[in-house]
């Protein structure tokens, strides 16, 4: 695990985005600038009263982006410090600390000690990084708040990298 949680805070590092340094809004509106986002957000009926879990948040665009446009509160979990370090002066800098909160953590651990239920759970392709998508499916249960949603967007490639295996 370690050496994927050091990959991904290099790819943080390479991307040439210095976590405070540039407009927050650029950075999200960049992101969210994807057909899979768009779609999401058009057919899903976020309100103001949601409790919302990213996971695998990466630099927390989605979980900003609600918290600023529905004024839903969210929770971004993810391995990757440098992600967690982007969302959290991005989230700073937009002035929604009181709506957004970000952790450091792997996922599977957070799922099994949190007791916050959450009305919402979101994977924005994120899914495809869990080797046992089973296991992972079976710890969102305990989490997720009755009547709860469980939205996942994962890449649509031809030949994925990590194979057709279905589960």
């Amino acid at each position: 695990m370690n050496n994927v949680k050091s990959e991904w805070n290099q790819r943080y590092k390479n991307a040439g985005i210095p976590a405070g340094q540039t407009n927050p809004w650029e950075v999200m509106l960049f992101s969210l600038l994807t057909r899979t986002y768009l779609w999401v957000l058009r057919h899903v009926q976020f309100t103001s009263e949601d409790e919302i879990l990213d996971l695998g948040c990466g630099g927390g665009t989605p979980c900003l982006y609600l918290a600023w446009r529905y004024k839903s509160r969210c929770t971004g979990i993810d391995l990757a410090d440098q992600g967690i370090i982007h969302a959290q002066q991005n989230c700073t800098a937009l002035k929604l600390t009181s709506r957004c909160e970000f952790q450091t953590a792997e996922i599977l651990d957070f799922l099994f000690r949190t007791e916050k239920k959450y009305n919402r759970i979101v994977l924005f392709q994120s899914l495809e990084y869990f080797p046992d998508k089973n296991q992972l499916i079976s710890a969102l249960l305990p989490v997720m708040a009755p009547q709860g949603q469980l939205i996942l967007v994962t890449p649509r490639t031809v030949n994925p990298p990590w194979g057709t295996k279905s589960w």
